[in-house]
Protein backbone atom coordinates (compact mmCIF):
# COMPACT_ATOMS: atom_id res chain seq x y z
CA UNK A 1 0.00 0.00 0.00
CA UNK A 2 3.05 2.72 0.91
CA UNK A 3 4.23 1.94 -3.13
CA UNK A 4 0.64 3.09 -4.35
CA UNK A 5 0.34 5.41 -1.87
CA UNK A 6 3.65 7.03 -3.03
CA UNK A 7 3.12 6.44 -6.83
CA UNK A 8 -0.04 8.44 -6.23
CA UNK A 9 1.52 11.26 -4.35
CA UNK A 10 4.35 11.65 -6.67
CA UNK A 11 2.16 11.70 -10.20
CA UNK A 12 -0.22 14.20 -7.55
CA UNK A 13 2.32 16.78 -6.92
CA UNK A 14 4.37 17.25 -10.36
CA UNK A 15 6.09 20.24 -11.00
CA UNK A 16 4.24 20.30 -14.38
CA UNK A 17 0.71 20.50 -11.96
CA UNK A 18 -2.13 17.76 -11.20
CA UNK A 19 -2.96 14.97 -13.88
CA UNK A 20 -6.15 14.50 -15.73
CA UNK A 21 -6.24 10.44 -14.59
CA UNK A 22 -3.46 8.82 -12.53
CA UNK A 23 -3.58 4.79 -13.99
CA UNK A 24 -1.69 2.56 -11.54
CA UNK A 25 -2.21 -1.14 -12.23
CA UNK A 26 -1.53 -3.81 -10.19
CA UNK A 27 -0.48 -7.39 -12.38
CA UNK A 28 0.50 -11.10 -11.41
CA UNK A 29 4.43 -11.46 -12.71
CA UNK A 30 4.76 -14.42 -14.80
CA UNK A 31 9.03 -14.42 -14.76
CA UNK A 32 11.05 -13.84 -12.04
CA UNK A 33 12.11 -10.46 -10.92
CA UNK A 34 15.39 -9.36 -12.32
CA UNK A 35 17.33 -7.55 -9.73
CA UNK A 36 20.34 -5.74 -10.38
CA UNK A 37 23.17 -3.14 -9.20
CA UNK A 38 22.58 -0.12 -10.09
CA UNK A 39 25.39 1.05 -12.80
CA UNK A 40 28.30 3.38 -10.86
CA UNK A 41 27.69 7.10 -11.00
CA UNK A 42 30.12 9.58 -11.21
CA UNK A 43 28.97 12.85 -9.65
CA UNK A 44 31.91 15.46 -11.18
CA UNK A 45 31.59 17.64 -14.46
CA UNK A 46 34.09 16.22 -17.16
CA UNK A 47 35.97 19.47 -18.64
CA UNK A 48 35.10 18.70 -22.36
CA UNK A 49 33.28 15.83 -24.31
CA UNK A 50 33.07 12.26 -24.08
CA UNK A 51 33.51 10.52 -27.74
CA UNK A 52 31.87 6.94 -27.09
CA UNK A 53 31.37 4.38 -29.96
CA UNK A 54 28.72 2.21 -30.42
CA UNK A 55 29.77 -0.27 -28.04
CA UNK A 56 29.66 2.14 -25.03
CA UNK A 57 33.57 2.42 -25.25
CA UNK A 58 35.04 5.64 -24.89
CA UNK A 59 37.85 6.33 -27.17
CA UNK A 60 39.39 10.43 -26.19
CA UNK A 61 42.97 9.32 -24.79
CA UNK A 62 42.17 11.48 -21.33
CA UNK A 63 38.87 10.63 -19.82
CA UNK A 64 39.52 13.43 -17.41
CA UNK A 65 40.16 15.98 -20.17
CA UNK A 66 37.36 14.80 -22.94
CA UNK A 67 37.67 16.91 -25.69
CA UNK A 68 36.58 20.27 -27.15
CA UNK A 69 34.95 21.25 -29.87
CA UNK A 70 37.05 24.12 -30.54
CA UNK A 71 37.43 27.55 -33.65
CA UNK A 72 33.98 27.70 -34.29
CA UNK A 73 31.73 30.86 -35.25
CA UNK A 74 28.97 32.15 -37.02
CA UNK A 75 28.57 35.30 -39.48
CA UNK A 76 26.53 38.05 -38.59
CA UNK A 77 23.58 37.54 -41.37
CA UNK A 78 23.19 33.90 -40.07
CA UNK A 79 23.17 35.18 -36.24
CA UNK A 80 20.59 37.85 -37.44
CA UNK A 81 18.36 34.88 -39.53
CA UNK A 82 18.77 32.92 -36.33
CA UNK A 83 17.58 35.48 -33.67
CA UNK A 84 14.35 36.73 -36.11
CA UNK A 85 13.60 32.53 -36.05
CA UNK A 86 14.17 32.04 -32.31
CA UNK A 87 11.96 35.26 -31.65
CA UNK A 88 9.22 34.01 -33.48
CA UNK A 89 9.45 31.20 -31.20
CA UNK A 90 9.61 33.28 -27.83
CA UNK A 91 12.87 32.36 -26.83
CA UNK A 92 15.15 35.49 -27.56
CA UNK A 93 16.22 35.54 -23.55
CA UNK A 94 17.96 32.21 -24.58
CA UNK A 95 19.81 33.57 -28.06
CA UNK A 96 23.43 33.26 -26.90
CA UNK A 97 22.89 29.74 -25.40
CA UNK A 98 21.28 28.92 -28.29
CA UNK A 99 23.33 30.14 -30.89
CA UNK A 100 26.38 28.92 -29.11
CA UNK A 101 25.22 25.24 -28.79
CA UNK A 102 24.04 25.17 -32.75
CA UNK A 103 27.52 26.63 -33.96
CA UNK A 104 28.73 24.07 -31.69
CA UNK A 105 26.60 21.36 -32.83
CA UNK A 106 26.77 22.10 -36.47
CA UNK A 107 30.17 21.58 -36.13
CA UNK A 108 30.07 18.15 -34.62
CA UNK A 109 27.53 16.88 -36.56
CA UNK A 110 30.52 17.47 -39.73
CA UNK A 111 33.28 15.81 -38.49
CA UNK A 112 33.37 12.09 -40.44
CA UNK A 113 31.79 9.61 -38.27
CA UNK A 114 29.96 11.24 -35.83
CA UNK A 115 26.63 10.18 -35.52
CA UNK A 116 24.79 12.29 -32.74
CA UNK A 117 25.59 14.26 -29.86
CA UNK A 118 23.85 14.61 -26.53
CA UNK A 119 24.86 17.77 -24.49
CA UNK A 120 23.01 19.58 -21.16
CA UNK A 121 24.76 22.55 -19.80
CA UNK A 122 26.60 23.08 -16.82
CA UNK A 123 25.34 26.74 -15.94
CA UNK A 124 23.21 26.63 -12.80
CA UNK A 125 20.41 28.68 -14.35
CA UNK A 126 20.53 27.29 -17.94
CA UNK A 127 17.98 24.37 -17.58
CA UNK A 128 18.12 22.68 -21.72
CA UNK A 129 20.08 20.46 -23.19
CA UNK A 130 20.01 19.44 -26.44
CA UNK A 131 20.48 16.42 -28.73
CA UNK A 132 21.72 16.62 -32.48
CA UNK A 133 22.84 14.86 -35.58
CA UNK A 134 23.33 16.04 -39.49
CA UNK A 135 20.36 13.54 -40.63
CA UNK A 136 17.77 15.21 -37.55
CA UNK A 137 19.25 18.41 -37.21
CA UNK A 138 19.47 20.39 -33.52
CA UNK A 139 16.76 19.36 -31.40
CA UNK A 140 16.96 21.85 -28.15
CA UNK A 141 15.13 20.01 -24.89
CA UNK A 142 14.13 23.30 -22.69
CA UNK A 143 14.43 21.16 -19.01
CA UNK A 144 17.10 18.44 -19.01
CA UNK A 145 17.88 19.15 -15.66
CA UNK A 146 16.00 21.27 -12.62
CA UNK A 147 17.69 25.13 -12.17
CA UNK A 148 20.42 25.35 -9.79
CA UNK A 149 21.87 22.03 -10.82
CA UNK A 150 25.94 22.64 -11.63
CA UNK A 151 26.13 19.55 -13.76
CA UNK A 152 26.54 19.41 -17.30
CA UNK A 153 27.70 17.20 -19.78
CA UNK A 154 28.45 16.46 -23.66
CA UNK A 155 28.69 13.13 -25.36
CA UNK A 156 29.76 12.65 -29.38
CA UNK A 157 28.35 9.12 -30.27
CA UNK A 158 30.29 8.19 -33.45
CA UNK A 159 31.48 5.15 -35.50
CA UNK A 160 34.19 3.95 -37.84
CA UNK A 161 36.92 6.97 -36.76
CA UNK A 162 40.35 7.18 -35.76
CA UNK A 163 40.55 9.02 -32.41
CA UNK A 164 43.40 10.78 -33.20
CA UNK A 165 42.60 12.66 -36.86
CA UNK A 166 38.69 12.67 -34.87
CA UNK A 167 39.79 14.84 -31.95
CA UNK A 168 42.41 16.60 -34.43
CA UNK A 169 39.49 17.90 -36.52
CA UNK A 170 37.08 18.65 -33.58
CA UNK A 171 39.72 20.68 -31.83
CA UNK A 172 41.70 22.82 -34.93
CA UNK A 173 39.63 22.70 -37.61
CA UNK A 174 38.01 26.40 -37.85
CA UNK A 175 34.26 26.30 -38.95
CA UNK A 176 31.84 29.41 -39.72
CA UNK A 177 28.40 28.97 -39.74
CA UNK A 178 27.45 31.42 -42.74
CA UNK A 179 23.71 30.34 -43.39
CA UNK A 180 20.96 29.27 -40.99
CA UNK A 181 19.28 26.19 -41.97
CA UNK A 182 16.29 27.47 -40.88
CA UNK A 183 13.27 25.76 -38.34
CA UNK A 184 12.57 22.03 -39.11
CA UNK A 185 8.96 21.05 -38.59
CA UNK A 186 8.99 17.45 -36.61
CA UNK A 187 6.30 16.53 -39.36
CA UNK A 188 8.85 16.47 -41.79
Amino acid sequence: MATFTELAQRALSHEKGEPDFINISVESLKTPVKKLTSLPANGENLRGAIIMDLNGNRLEPDIVRGIRASHIGITEEASKALQTAISDMRLSAFYTYISDALVLATKVASVKGTLGELCWSDDPSYTAGYVASGKMGYIRIPHLKKKGNPYGGRVFFVENIDPVNYINEMESAPVLVNRFGGIRSFKE
